[in-house]
């Protein structure tokens, strides 16, 4: 049955819930791990090769999809066994690129990029969908052809240095840990901040390619150690995995690594009332601002008497930055909120003023209504974006179910408070909650974390 037992207090429902939940998860998990093993031979290049890029994203300077490209790798199988794995400075490559591709207009208009290159090929949150424009742009430069595209983010190498433990960097003779990367990234950063620098290979591809070459000599143990990190980083969506194949990406898209965008079912119930929210920012000044940066979100949703639901989206970010010397500087950031279709955006705020519409735009992909706007965060300040939006009203009979889900961009910090309200009429009484909250009346705050996807289900009763 979907409700609880009418033993279990109905404090504890919620605990039910998330525990059946649980379960449902677990079960299609190891259901799809069967035919991820059984897809394994095809995807490893048993009795044939089969090649990978992998995209290292700085997240440092967040992306659409983790973070700017500054290097990639080749990742080449033959018959199970990884045998080769070079390393490439991304505007070495970029360089090689024939003829015109035009970019994104927020490329040409706000990056000033009159073309389209591979280090900004990740431009659309949906993973497939860069992955595969990224396999184009690695086909026009390299002339080769790959089988899928992996996507690692800072956080994610911290993992597998969780892992693998302290690594020698010979080129810059440095020790590397899982608590040190980001710091020594930010730091060498700052001795190697033109566009397009060879003065050194780029920091974060040589502590890849020192991850790399330690891969054929793991022991069994530190093997399954990698193995779990890594599937705790795609978890937090700091790893992403897509395949050409389609009956692999179909299983890739069921387990949760291919970062596509999301249209979810209902939780372990029948039907219900879905919504959904992913704010997508891409840091287009330049620079490695996100290291400085600081934000939180707050989503408060309203249902009016006729079950009419309003939504006020408040995203507060601060430039931590003591001075605008790179690799700090402006937060200049591209913005995307993708809601279902079927929202209406009412009005678009910074700073506590109204932006003309003129302003911003609404368009739609993926299957969702998409509003897009831009604006900055200067050094030692802050800035305020309220987004209120309205969805189609809701229908009941004695009881409603509602969901609300927020996709995590990939990339973006972890750490990042996410507080939930949601309000409801005195007629209704919330029978199920998940996960858990604080209850006031005709009131149920959410204290979340932007470390993972997250999902807030209610049944609301007469």
């Amino acid at each position: 049955p979907d409700d609880p037992p009418s033993s279990i207090p109905s404090k504890y429902t919620y605990l039910y819930q998330e525990g059946k939940t649980s379960l449902t998860t677990l079960k299609r998990t190891v259901t799809t791990t069967r035919g991820f093993l059984a897809a394994a031979p095809e995807a490893l290049g048993l009795g044939a090769r089969r090649k990978y890029g992998v995209l290292f994203q700085n997240n440092l300077e967040l992306r659409a999809t983790g973070g700017f490209i500054g290097s990639f790798a080749i990742l080449s199988f033959e018959n199970g066994k990884l045998y080769d794995m070079p390393v490439f400075d991304v505007y070495d490559v970029d360089g090689q690129l024939k003829g015109h591709v035009d970019p994104p207009k927020p490329i040409k208009d706000i990056l000033g990029e009159a073309n389209w290159y591979l280090r900004d090929s990740n431009f659309d949150p949906d993973f497939p969908t860069s992955a595969r424009r990224a396999e184009w742009f690695i086909k026009k430069t390299m002339n080769i052809d790959l089988n899928g595209t992996l996507a690692l983010d800072i956080n994610s190498l911290s993992s597998l240095l969780e892992a693998l433990g302290p690594l020698e960097v010979a080129d810059y003779n440095e020790t590397v840990t899982a608590s040190n990367l980001v710091e020594r990234t930010q730091f060498h950063a700052e001795g190697n901040f033109f566009v397009g620098s060879t003065k050194k290979k780029e920091f974060l591809s040589t502590v890849a390619s020192a991850i790399f070459t330690r891969l054929p000599s793991l022991q069994a143990g530190e093997g399954t150690k990698l193995l779990e990190g890594f599937v705790q980083t795609i978890k937090s969506k700091n790893a992403l995995l897509s395949s050409t194949n389609a009956s692999t990406e179909r299983i890739f898209s069921t387990l949760g690594w291919n970062g596509e965008i999301l249209d979810l079912p209902c939780p372990s119930i029948d039907s219900c009332h879905k919504d959904y929210a992913m704010v997508v920012d891409s840091n287009f000044g330049v620079n490695k601002a996100n290291y400085f940066l600081k934000r939180s979100i707050e989503e408060i949703i309203t249902f009016d008497q006729s079950l009419a639901p309003t939504h006020v989206l408040r995203l507060a970010y601060t430039n931590t930055a003591l001075s605008s010397a790179w690799p700090a500087g402006i937060y200049k950031n591209y913005a995307r909120l993708y809601l279902p279709i079927g929202a209406t955006v009412s009005s678009v705020k910074l700073d506590g003023q109204e932006l003309a519409t003129s302003t911003y735009s609404i368009m739609q992909e993926h299957d969702k209504l998409v509003l897009a706007y831009f604006f900055s965060v200067p050094v030692s300040g802050k800035s305020l974006v309220e987004i209120t939006y309205t969805s189609p009203q809701l229908s009941m009979g004695n009881e409603l179910f509602y969901t609300w889900y927020w996709q995590k961009q990939p990339g973006s910090g972890s750490d990042d408070p996410l507080t939930v309200y949601l309000n409801y009429p005195s007629y209704l009484t919330p029978t199920l909650i998940s996960p858990r909250s604080d209850v006031t009346p005709n009131q149920l705050k959410f204290d979340l974390v932007n470390d993972a996807d997250r999902r807030v289900t209610v049944k609301l009763s007469k």
